[in-house]
């Protein structure tokens, strides 16, 4: 996938990392092999997770399966939690094959927030063999996983062809968010009718697909005004906007300041 699939670069020696966070700004939709979980220790939010929306408040753990599509969303206040990615190739090494493994998407687990905690708190002292460390703490997390957290049922065939589809919509989207995409030329794309695949976009991801598709050009904008020097007509077209003025109104609609503001605020 292009740019909605995450590599997950941060990841110490391309095998885990852990982080801590601290949000109120919703993130796109996206997928990648690697597993992550989410322990929630303040706020509330929802976690868009494969088909569902889950609910999340202090104490939460999100487990997001390989390939599943996720990204959270605030409806109102903030979040915070800490995240681990634990990569694909590392998990399947030491004896977990995440990527065929499906575990419960939403749990409560005092054993592995404690790890989680104390993970955190290894990354930040930065001691000796800290890394070594954290990776023993999310192996122990893998364990209990696999042990008491597996999933009893797969997803049934209808709501997996959904996922398929979406997961088909947004690769599209993507590649051509720089044209003029439109529901006919998805349309066109995947063979479905528009009303199944608005449908099925819309009950996947909790967004119809337009909105999906200015979100998408919203972010690249945002890498164009903080790393680039063109001007706001070229920003708009390389993104896909049908004009500068209608780039304009759809960025400060989403993210609360115009282009021009954002491009001083993030270059000062």
């Amino acid at each position: 996938m292009e740019s909605q699939y995450e590599s997950h670069n941060s990841i110490i020696n391309r095998s885990f990392a852990v982080s801590i966070h601290n949000r109120n700004n919703d993130d796109n939709i996206h997928w990648h092999e690697n597993i992550e979980i989410l322990y929630f220790t303040g706020g509330e939010c929802t976690v868009v997770n494969g088909s569902e929306e889950l609910k999340v408040t202090k104490g939460d753990i999100v487990i997001i399966n390989s390939e599943d599509i996720h990204g959270i969303r605030f409806y109102n206040g903030y979040a915070q939690y800490i995240l681990a990615h634990l990569d694909h190739t590392f998990c399947k090494e030491m004896g977990f094959n995440t990527n065929d493994t499906r575990f419960k998407k939403k749990i409560t687990d005092t054993q592995i927030s404690h790890i989680l905690e104390k993970a955190i708190a290894e990354q930040n002292e930065k001691l000796s063999f800290y890394e070594e460390s954290i990776k023993i703490m999310l192996l122990s997390v893998l364990l209990i996983l696999f042990r008491k957290h597996v999933a009893p049922n797969p997803e049934n065939d209808k709501t997996t062809n959904k996922i398929k589809l979406t997961k088909k919509i947004i690769k599209y989207i993507n590649k051509h968010y720089d044209e003029q995409i439109n529901i006919e030329s998805i349309e066109n794309y995947c063979r479905y009718s528009r009303y199944y695949i608005s449908r099925a976009f819309k009950e996947t991801t909790g967004l119809t697909i337009m909105a999906f598709v200015n979100d998408v050009r919203i972010e690249k904008a945002k890498i164009l005004l903080t790393n680039s020097d063109l001007n706001m007509a070229n920003i708009a077209l390389n993104c896909g906007f049908v004009s500068q003025s209608y780039f304009g109104k759809v960025f400060k609609k989403s993210v609360g300041i115009s282009p021009l503001d954002y491009k001083n605020k993030t270059k000062a």
